[in-house]
């Protein structure tokens, strides 16, 4: 097996990839339609785990896509969750505000950049940190179970320990 990676690597790799899966239950995309389209910007553990997950939990009623972005230009047509890894945000003087297109990271500057959901590391766990007023630029709704969860804010500001 040789470069597997340590389980507590791999795991958070797999809880972020699960939460970008996941979020097209707990955001609500204009003309109600459900998102299918996920897109990848860059290569890391996440994208990797993410392209895995879709592939195998493709089912004949719920068919999602999965492709990875050499560049942004094409993004409207062909996204609705767009997950830019650190690496390649840093190359980006912002993160494109899209109608419809849901962005998220795990890089620590990623709502500066106007990035929308960081999947942030607080108190041993992930957590959504989650910059409304960029969600609301792209016409998004996040559900309220979604912002139960997340650092929102106030929170973000501070790293989640309050102002």
């Amino acid at each position: 097996m040789g470069n597997t990676p340590t389980p507590a690597v791999a795991s958070e790799a797999r809880i972020k990839a699960l939460y970008v899966y996941y979020f097209t239950n707990f955001v609500r995309w204009p003309e109600q339609r459900h998102p299918n389209r996920f897109c990848t910007y860059g290569s890391d553990k996440v994208t990797a785990t993410l392209h895995l997950l879709v592939e195998r939990k493709n089912q004949p009623n719920k068919q999602y896509d999965i492709q990875t972005l050499d560049d942004l230009d094409s993004l409207s047509t062909q996204c609705d969750i767009l997950y830019l890894t650190a690496e390649r945000l840093a190359y980006l003087p912002a993160v494109p505000q899209i109608r419809g297109i849901l962005t998220v990271s795990d890089s620590d500057i990623f709502l500066q950049k106007g990035g929308m959901i960081e999947l942030r590391a607080y108190q041993h766990r992930i957590k959504p940190a989650i910059a409304l007023d960029h969600v609301n630029r792209s016409e998004l709704t996040i559900s309220a179970h979604l912002l139960r969860i997340a650092l929102l804010p106030a929170d973000v500001k501070t790293g989640g320990r309050g102002e």
